[in-house]
């Protein structure tokens, strides 16, 4: 047991002395266990907030890179559809470039006198003229050197008189065409080759 101690602590002001009572010694024992049990308790609160820090970078890194993911994602799949119209568009020029040769093959053998000659006319011309909206462009074939990257030889015959480089284009058997640097169809043609 412990006796209490009455410890009279005097005032400055006019109040009465206030009396606190020593309960007696605190084991030191009990003092220091609480001590360990509150730096443990400290520790383990730094480990969980290091774990929920590490777990929060790690989710906004995830959350990062999927956004980043995402958005190049987008950028491919734009990039394909445009790359898919380009194609399409090509396609279907390749197919007005054979309409095109029809409707001349037409006029080259009709009767000019003949008033289907000047309908078959009119639309060559406006088929022509889409072409031209499109960006599409005869290939400039006769006369000019072969080169494989535009033409596409169907025979090779001597040298005319008068040809000065070798493996120029003497005839023309079908017209080429291009969009900006890009061959929709070579133009075939008769290669006249120096012996």
């Amino acid at each position: 047991m412990t006796k209490e101690k009455r410890i009279r602590i005097p005032v400055k002001r006019e109040e009465e002395e206030t009396e606190i009572v020593d309960e007696g010694p605190v084991v030191e024992e009990e003092a220091q266990q609480i001590v360990q049990e509150a730096q443990e308790a400290q520790a383990e609160a730094e480990a969980e907030r290091d774990r929920l820090a590490a777990e929060r970078d790690e989710w906004r890194d995830k959350a990062l890179r999927l956004q980043a993911e995402m958005i190049n994602f987008r950028k491919r799949q734009e990039r394909h559809a445009e790359n898919r119209i380009e194609s399409e568009r090509e396609r279907l020029l390749r197919a007005m470039l054979e309409v095109a040769d029809n409707l001349e093959k037409a006029l080259a053998n009709a009767d000019r006198d003949d008033p289907l000659y000047r309908g078959v006319k009119i639309t060559y011309d406006g088929l022509l003229n889409f072409l031209r909206q499109e960006g599409v462009e005869a290939i400039e074939a006769e006369g000019q050197p072969f080169d494989p990257n535009w033409h596409e030889a169907v025979a090779k015959v001597p040298a005319q008189a008068g040809q000065q480089a070798d493996e120029t284009v003497v005839a023309v058997e079908r017209k080429g065409y291009r969009r900006g640097e890009k061959v929709l169809r070579p133009a075939r043609v008769v290669v006249g080759v120096k012996s």
